[in-house]
């Protein structure tokens, strides 16, 4: 996954202040390690190669790989979040039940809008 060094930056970066039941953003680092993506998910560099920030802390925190086949799950739905409490992992389909179900998904209105722009 990485050196215990790179590892031990990311989670000394993890904005603990809420308390343990708090959405665990990610804070900023030195010499661009930290990229925030679209969504507001926060990618690092881990050994050369760019991944989302809240699967390097799952795995840190559970000491072993994402199961093959699953996705890490956000119950907080605060794509920030890397606090390993508000994570788990579930198959990429109960995810997107669950972003429908609580209402996260757009059903189409940004395809819908970009069809509406190119149209002009």
């Amino acid at each position: 996954m990485g050196s215990r060094e790179e590892i031990s930056a990311i989670l000394a970066r993890l904005d603990r202040s809420g308390g343990d039941d708090a959405c665990w953003p990610l804070g900023q680092f030195r010499y661009g390690r930290l990229v925030v993506r679209n969504h507001g998910r926060a990618t690092v560099k881990i050994g050369g190669r760019s991944m989302l920030a809240y699967r390097v802390v799952w795995e840190a925190f559970n000491g072993q790989r994402i199961p093959k086949g699953l996705v890490i799950c956000h119950s907080c739905d605060n794509p920030a979040c890397c606090n390993p409490r508000h994570l788990h992992p579930d198959t990429h389909r109960n995810n997107s039940i669950e972003m429908v179900n609580r209402g996260r998904h757009d059903n189409g209105a940004a395809l819908r809008r970009r069809q509406k722009l190119d149209e002009r």
